[in-house]
């Protein structure tokens, strides 16, 4: 996890995603932590997709995504300007009862009112 987040900074996302692909291919699975420091690399450069994609293939392998990766997708969505899929993942996160904490709360509501969604931004506090 050390040497990933070390790629992530010196801008070297390629060879993070082929260090870990080399270390399934030698029978070690990555764990929450792992795709965690994957996640937060590429929300830092603005690959959503890719954390989106990270997510459900951490579901597919029965790993269970924690409060931190969700937060770190739904702060990266806002940033770069996806709205309405950070809206989403919350409630995907609340749905499968992942319970949302401050940050969680903080970033979205911030999220909706910088893009004039106050009704949304409220809906959230209820």
């Amino acid at each position: 996890t050390t040497l990933i987040h070390g790629l992530f900074l010196h801008n070297k996302v390629s060879e993070a995603v082929t260090l870990v692909e080399r270390m399934v291919r030698k029978g070690c699975q990555p764990n929450v932590v792992t795709y965690g420091a994957l996640v937060n690399g590429v929300c830092k450069i603005g690959e959503t997709d890719l954390a989106l994609t990270l997510l459900k293939k951490m579901e597919a392998e029965k790993l269970e995504p924690d409060v931190v990766i969700y937060n770190t997708i739904i702060d990266g969505l806002c940033k770069y300007r996806h709205p309405d899929d950070a809206l989403n993942l919350f409630n995907e996160m609340d749905n499968k009862g992942i319970r949302p904490n401050v940050f969680t709360y903080n970033t979205l509501i911030s999220c909706l009112c910088n893009y004039g969604r106050w009704e949304d931004a409220a809906g959230l506090l209820r």
